[in-house]
């Protein structure tokens, strides 16, 4: 939903002090979800926008692999035969979310942990489950139980403890954080252990987003930026990347490098619509006020998506700002239209409000543009 704070000095509303998750509507209802797809394409165009909208803020994780989790019911039981993603859209959710589904299972699956007679064997398990972890078949906590469990047959089940060779042992505390008793008191082992967050199983400018973006969503602004640094270092071309670092730096009210991300998004994608909303709110901001360029951005993302509600509603926050109240009104009449089309009770009731404060002050003017 969007974030809305009430001006105290009036009835009034603004939705333009955070660009970030919080504000963003979800792609579905958060219960009652129905799915109307009824062949593979459809499916995948499906699965890649719960996939993009958990990436870029507009739904929680938990949210998006519930979904994810109810498409793939209703595909697998309501439809004449079975559906799933493609193969590659099956892998990248399984990357993201920890969801295998059945047509991987059997690739997925791992050899019992406890099923080893010599260090020999012991090695390959280890191998085994690092591999199928770096190939994003399991996921990271998944693996890490598996060799949990294999340790303890290792060092308690058996008359002789055993461990792994040491550059296996260092390769899993990179990997899983996992650190051996018999490396209790290594200092490297146990560095590499706590920042194991920072080793991905495959160092691609995704793979460090992806770890932003959950750190972002966490509220850890500081870490997201740290892992956006890492992505764009890999490729300096995401507009993405640098929309998302620029959502970061927002929270933590550094608007300045805020505004510079989202220009450099724009310069990388002049169709971005977002980023020009999120840079209208940085320059509406009461540190920065500066309205006029912030009319500018409003205007070019309601341009380039002519349903952006909250561009219009944010619009007529800053013609209200500048004294324009029959701009305002029109703005949020504007938005309260696609507020009601889209369903956003929440929001149009705010722009509804707005419009009647306004109309109460004796403001009346032609909606016409």
């Amino acid at each position: 939903m969007l974030l809305f704070v009430p001006i105290l000095s009036g009835a009034l509303v603004s939705a333009t002090s955070a660009p970030l998750p919080a504000q963003n509507l979800p792609l579905l209802a958060q219960s009652n979800t129905q799915f109307d797809f009824r062949n593979v394409s459809d499916y995948n165009k499906l699965i890649e926008k719960l996939i993009l909208d958990y990436q870029e803020g507009r739904l929680s994780r938990d949210e998006a692999l519930r979904q994810i989790k109810a498409a793939d019911q209703y595909a697998t039981s309501r439809l004449d035969r079975p559906l799933y993603p493609v193969e590659g859209l099956r892998k990248k959710t399984t990357e993201t979310f920890g969801f295998v589904y059945e047509a991987d299972n059997k690739q997925a699956s791992l050899n019992d942990p406890t099923k080893f007679k010599n260090l020999k064997e012991y090695g390959a398990l280890l191998d085994e489950v690092t591999q199928r972890y770096e190939e994003g078949k399991i996921t990271k906590d998944a693996a890490r139980r598996f060799i949990e469990t294999a340790n303890q047959q290792a060092t308690e089940e058996r008359s002789t403890r055993f461990y792994p060779f040491r550059g296996q042992r260092e390769k899993i505390a990179q990997r899983f954080g996992f650190i051996y008793e018999l490396d209790a008191k290594d200092g490297k082992i146990r560095e590499m252990a706590d920042s194991s967050a920072s080793w991905p199983a495959k160092v691609t400018p995704e793979y460090w987003s992806d770890q932003g973006q959950k750190a972002v969503t966490e509220k850890n602004y500081k870490l997201g930026i740290q892992y956006y640094d890492l992505a764009l270092q890999i490729n300096s071309r995401s507009a993405k990347t640098y929309h998302s670092r620029g959502n970061a730096y927002y929270k933590l009210k550094a608007y300045k490098e805020a505004k510079d991300d989202y220009s450099r998004a724009i310069g990388i994608d002049s169709g971005f619509a977002e980023a020009y909303y999120n840079r209208g709110n940085t320059y509406s901001n009461p540190q920065l006020k500066d309205y006029e360029k912030a009319i500018e951005d409003y205007t070019k993302a309601t341009e380039i998506n002519p349903k952006y509600g909250k561009a219009y509603y944010n619009l007529g926050n800053v013609r209200y700002q500048l004294q324009d109240r029959c701009g305002a009104l029109k703005e949020w009449q504007k938005a309260a239209v696609i507020f009601q089309d889209e369903d956003d009770t929440a929001s149009y009731e705010v722009a509804s409000r707005n419009i009647q404060n306004l109309s109460a002050t004796g403001v009346s003017c032609s909606t016409k543009s």
